[in-house]
């Protein structure tokens, strides 16, 4: 295709688009399943990391180290 047949008309609609919903899925079940893996895993480093930094408030250990 040219730069010319990209152009955009705003008089002529886009019917080269596809049609909605898409008929083969975008994503997998597995795939969806490692996200969801994923998000409980990130949940507990961020956790995690919450009662790391309130310990080392509590012990005075300072925040970076020069």
């Amino acid at each position: 295709m040219t730069n010319a047949a990209l152009a955009w008309h705003p008089e002529q609609p886009h019917n080269l688009l596809p049609l909605l919903p898409p008929s083969h899925e975008l994503e997998s079940r597995a795939v969806l399943k490692a996200c969801i893996e994923a998000r409980a895993a990130l949940a507990e480093l961020k956790q995690t990391a919450e009662i790391f930094a309130n310990v080392t408030k509590r012990l005075g250990c300072p925040g970076k180290v020069s």
